[in-house]
């Protein structure tokens, strides 16, 4: 599965805008929570997945009743020699079979990746996400999930350089659309170049370019139900992800760190935050 961050921008000067020096402070404070925001996070999304399953079970329930009624029907229409009646009820309840077999495995494939995102937040650790680049429309309020490019680090000597992601974020971004002279520069350009992006993909940048450091370019879909306002306003993005080279990354809404204590349960207007994956 690949999407794209098609019409992208960058995060480091452009619309999404905002203060620096709030950014950080607030990234900061946020690695430094415990394993309670963890916890929160699980108990959040578990409230989600219940409230979907208890959702589907009425919809199948409802397509199991009708399916029922209309074989009942069938059997009249046979015992009655009505023939026209009887083929066409067969046809309908067909057509109804086929399509609570496409829902039920639909289903299920959620189910699969709910559960994969659960494991990722119960073994996963706060990381700040440093934006190099993001899909235009996650600038404006809408109900999209979709992808950004993004700079995490584990090492936390690094982790605690939020000044040096953010410019290494900016030099990243200047790269894009662009053919350096050394391999380095041009494996670089190509992180940002080629818009597609795939979930659960991390890749490791350049030595040459880092320093040294271990520093992942990571593609992170955004649900804007987890944005402040629904939209992308920041350049630091707190997220949950599982450590090392391989593994996904998770954000983390907005209110589950600015309202550490209340009750995890959604708000009205919490309504339908999971993304649709």
């Amino acid at each position: 599965m690949s999407s794209s961050r098609s019409n992208d921008s960058s995060s480091a000067d452009e619309e999404a805008a905002s203060t620096p020096g709030g950014d950080f402070d607030r990234a900061a404070s946020f690695t430094g929570t415990s394993r309670r925001l963890n916890r929160r996070f699980t108990a959040y999304l578990d409230q989600g997945f219940q409230r979907k399953m208890r959702q589907q079970r009425r919809a199948l329930l409802g397509v199991g009743f009708v399916v029922s009624a209309i074989s009942v029907l069938v059997a009249l229409a046979a015992a009655q020699g009505l023939r026209e009646l009887w083929v066409a009820l067969v046809v309908s309840g067909a057509l109804i079979g086929l399509g609570g077999t496409a829902a039920l495995r639909s289903l299920l494939r959620w189910r699969q990746r709910m559960q994969r995102r659960r494991t990722v937040i119960q073994t996963g650790i706060p990381v700040n996400a440093f934006l190099v680049q993001a899909n235009s429309a996650l600038l404006q309020p809408q109900n999209q999930t979709l992808p950004c490019l993004v700079l995490i680090s584990f090492q936390p000597e690094v982790s605690s350089e939020l000044e040096y992601l953010q410019s290494l974020a900016q030099r990243v971004y200047a790269l894009k659309n662009t053919c350096p002279d050394d391999p380095d520069g041009q494996y670089v350009a190509g992180l940002t170049t080629d818009e597609r992006a795939v979930p659960g993909r991390r890749r490791p940048l350049p030595h040459s370019f880092t320093d040294g450091s271990v520093i992942y370019c990571a593609d992170l879909w955004v649900s804007p139900g987890d944005l402040q306002g629904s939209r992308l306003q920041k350049h630091v993005l707190p997220c949950i992800a599982e450590p090392g080279p391989v593994g996904e990354i998770e954000l983390v809404p907005w209110w589950l760190l600015s309202e550490p204590e209340k009750s995890v349960s959604p708000t009205e207007n919490a309504e339908g935050r999971l993304p649709k994956r």
